[in-house]
Formats: C-alpha cells, sequence, structure tokens
C-alpha cells in the first residue's frame, strides 16, 4: 500500500503535463500565421500616375525654295538662332538676275513709249486703239517685270519667325529643285510635351490640369506646365489616347525628341495611402483588406482609387500605425486568431 501512495502523485503529475501540452497544441492550430505590413509615413505620397512624353517644338516647318536652282549658301549651323527675316539660304542668282534685268529694261522702255504716246494722243493725233495698245504693253511690261523681280527674291530662304535651324536636308553645293525640302525651321520658345495615357485612365485627364515633368538629359530637372490638348480617338494597337501638355522654354534648354518622365495626378488627391494593389480583396459589398487587430484578423472596408504603379490609392478605411495582411489573407476569417510577422 505504501507503493500505492507513491505512485498516485506522480500519475497526476504526468496527467497536468500532458494536458498542458494539448492546451498548447490547440491554440497553435488555432492561429494563422501570416506577413504584416504597418503603414508609415513612407506610404503617404501624391497620387502621380507616370508616363513617358517626348519633347516637340511648338511649331516645325520645313523651307524650301520656290526655284530650283545651285545653293550656294546656308550660312547658319544647325540649332542655331535666328531672327524673323534672317537670310537662312540662297541659290545661285545669276539666271534669275539676268531675267529680272531684262523684265526691267523692257518695263522702262514700254514706260518710256507710253510717255511719248500720251502727248501725241492728248494732241488727238493718235488713234484709240493704238492709244489702248501702248497701255496694255505697259502693264504687260509691269506684270512682267514683277514676276522676275519675285523670281529672284525667290533665291533666298528668310526666316519665317524667330527660331533655330533645326537641321539640313541639303548642304551647300547641291542642286535643289523647286519646293524641295531645304532644312527644318523650329519655334521653342514654347515646346510641347506629347504622352499616351491609357483608356480606363483618360476620364480622369482635363485641359488645364497641371503636371509635371523630369527631364534625364537635363540632370532629371523638373518642369510644371499644363495640358492643353487631349485626344478624342484612341491608338487601334495601344488603346491610348494622346495628351499634349505645353511649357514655356526661354532658355531653350528643352529640345525637340528629349525623353521625359510625366509626373500626373490630381490635386485632390494629394497626400493619400498608396498600398499594394495585390492585396486589395472584392466582396459583395466592396473592397476590402485585412488588418491585425490585436492578434486577431478583421475585415476592413476600404474605398479606393486611382492606381500609382503596383499601389491603389486608399481613400478612405485605412490610416496611419494600422498592420495590414499581405501574405496568408486567403486563410482568414474575420475575428480568427493569428500569428503576425513583419
Amino acid at each position: 500500500m505504501k507503493s500505492y501512495y507513491i505512485l498516485l502523485p506522480a500519475l497526476l503529475l504526468l496527467g497536468s503535463c500532458s494536458t498542458g501540452k494539448v492546451q498548447e497544441e490547440n491554440i497553435s492550430e488555432t492561429s494563422v500565421r501570416v506577413r504584416t505590413l504597418t503603414l508609415d509615413s513612407s506610404y503617404i505620397g501624391s497620387p502621380h500616375r507616370n508616363y513617358v512624353g517626348t519633347i516637340e517644338a511648338q511649331t516645325t516647318v520645313s523651307l524650301s525654295f520656290s526655284n530650283g536652282g545651285l545653293i550656294t549658301s546656308l550660312p547658319l549651323s544647325e540649332g542655331q538662332k535666328a531672327r524673323k527675316g534672317q537670310l537662312l539660304g540662297k541659290l545661285d542668282p545669276q539666271t534669275a538676275q539676268s531675267s529680272y534685268n531684262a523684265a526691267r529694261s523692257t518695263l522702262e522702255q514700254a514706260e518710256d513709249g507710253y510717255k511719248r504716246a500720251k502727248k501725241v494722243y492728248e494732241q488727238g493725233s493718235l488713234p484709240e486703239v493704238k492709244w489702248i495698245e501702248i497701255q496694255s504693253k505697259v502693264e504687260q511690261a509691269r506684270a512682267m517685270e514683277q514676276i522676275a523681280k519675285k523670281t529672284l527674291n525667290d533665291c533666298n530662304i528668310y526666316a519665317p519667325f524667330n527660331g533655330m535651324v533645326g537641321s539640313y536636308l541639303l548642304e551647300e553645293g547641291s542642286n535643289a529643285l523647286p519646293m524641295q525640302p531645304v532644312m527644318t525651321f523650329l519655334n521653342i520658345d514654347t515646346v510641347i510635351v506629347k504622352f499616351s495615357v491609357p483608356e480606363n485612365e483618360i476620364s480622369s485627364v482635363q485641359l488645364g490640369d497641371e503636371l509635371s515633368i523630369v527631364v534625364a538629359a537635363l540632370d532629371y530637372k523638373h518642369f510644371n506646365c499644363h495640358i492643353t490638348e487631349k485626344g478624342v480617338t484612341a491608338n487601334t494597337l495601344s488603346h491610348s489616347y494622346m495628351v499634349k501638355a505645353t511649357l514655356a522654354n526661354k532658355d531653350y534648354s528643352l529640345l525637340p525628341g528629349m525623353v521625359s518622365k510625366v509626373l500626373y495626378g490630381p490635386s485632390s488627391e494629394e497626400h493619400t495611402l498608396n498600398i499594394p494593389a495585390n492585396i486589395i480583396q472584392t466582396g459583395s459589398e466592396g473592397y476590402y483588406v485585412w488588418v491585425n487587430d490585436n492578434g486577431t484578423a478583421k475585415r476592413q472596408d476600404v474605398e479606393v482609387g486611382n492606381y500609382v504603379g503596383d499601389n491603389v490609392i486608399i481613400k478612405e478605411g485605412l490610416h496611419i500605425g494600422q498592420q495590414i495582411i499581405i501574405e496568408g489573407y486567403l486563410k482568414l476569417s474575420d475575428g480568427c486568431k493569428i500569428e503576425a510577422v513583419s
């Protein structure tokens, strides 16, 4: 009997230890291991959408000679500025000059004959028919002189506005055909930024909206501009719309062809939370995420805005300091125990 009383406490102690181990296993089994992300100030930002833009000149024209001939002078270099009316190119004027000299001489002879015939006509000694014929010859000679003068002037190309030479398509010594493009001439006092916007985002783009561009070629310098044109016809392949913005270019630092990063976003949504879009769940009543509520999973309804890269804007439902569950949320139910790791 003595040994009986010794074994009983030992059995009770063993049973107590076994019960504690089972309880620990049950607790572990009912907890879902999840990964969380704590919302801090790094998730607050302006909801800019990024696009790739290209700088273009406000005005680009191709300049040519009205007449054909040998190009004898292209005095400016590519990229050099010119004032309106400045000489940009010249053809060999020899033939045109000779034609003008002949036309001018013919006009002078006709005018001289007109003056002498007028005195005779006023004296009544010249028939009316002859007088009309003399007048017609003067008008014809004057018209031919004007044509020859224009042909001579057309041996030169002048700057149509303040701008710069873009590129030469022909060189000095080349023979230019009539109306064959010789050079491009640009106005870049104001430049245009062109970029494509996907069809699912074009509805939020409004004329007059402000945006900024970053130009890598200029040491990532920022420029502010406004949307001035919004396309209404989509590209049939990319299903995107062309949008244009304009900005002043007083120092001519922005050049046609430069690539820019366009940052665009409605100002009414500044300083909002941006979270990974792939953790947003869709339910019968809208969008929601899972959050860690003191060791239990809580379904949190949210109102979402536009996409910002791989993130989405949260308009309502979340705040700084909350832990949102980013992994393991597919196993959750509202109120279940969770074991969270960051």
